[in-house]
C-alpha cells in the first residue's frame, strides 16, 4: 500500500481497507468488487461521480489470524489496533475467546496532513468556520455505495 501511494506523489485519493490475512480476506474481496464496479456503473457515473477511476482503495491485510495472538504480535501491529474494528477481532473474555470480523475503512486522515494535528480536536470540523480541505463528497459518495453494494449483496437484498 506505501509503495503504490508513494507512486502517487502521496495524494489523499484513497481509502485504505484495513483486514487480517485470513478470517476477512473474502468480506474484503467482496468490497474490493464492489468498489471496482462502480467505475463501469453507467448511473453511478452519470448520476453521481464522473470519475470513479480518481479514487483508489489500497488494501492493508495484516498478519493475525483469528485466535488471540501474543502480545508482542499485537505490538507489531498497533497503530491499526487502536480504532473500532480491533475490538470485533479478539475479545478475550474469562470464560472463553472469541472472535468476530471486522474491518476498517479509513482515508489514513490522522497520519497526514492537517489532520495529524487536529484529528478528534476543535480544528477537525467545518462546523467551527475552520478554513482548509475536508471531505470530498464523490469520495464520500464512492465510498458509501460500496458499503451499501456490499451490504445488500451479503444479505441477499435487492435495491
Amino acid at each position: 500500500a506505501y509503495e503504490k501511494t508513494a507512486e502517487d506523489d502521496f495524494k489523499g485519493n484513497f481509502i485504505s481497507l484495513v483486514s487480517r490475512d485470513g478470517p476477512e480476506k473474502e468480506m474484503a474481496d467482496l468490497i474490493e468488487n464492489h468498489w471496482n464496479k462502480l467505475s463501469d456503473d453507467k448511473d453511478y457515473i452519470q448520476h453521481v461521480n464522473k470519475d470513479p477511476n480518481k479514487f483508489k482503495l489500497r488494501r492493508l491485510e495484516i498478519g493475525l489470524g483469528e485466535t488471540m495472538p501474543t502480545t508482542h504480535e499485537l505490538t507489531d501491529h498497533l497503530d491499526f489496533l487502536r480504532s473500532d474494528h480491533a475490538r470485533f477481532w479478539y475479545s478475550n473474555e474469562t470464560d472463553y475467546q472469541m472472535s468476530l470480523r471486522g474491518l476498517l475503512f479509513t482515508d489514513t486522515g490522522p497520519y497526514r496532513g492537517a489532520m495529524q494535528s487536529c484529528y478528534h480536536r476543535e480544528c477537525d470540523s467545518k462546523r467551527m468556520k475552520n478554513k482548509g480541505q475536508f471531505a470530498s463528497y464523490e469520495f464520500l459518495a464512492q465510498t458509501v455505495q460500496t458499503v451499501i453494494d456490499t451490504v445488500t449483496d451479503l444479505t441477499g437484498g435487492q435495491c
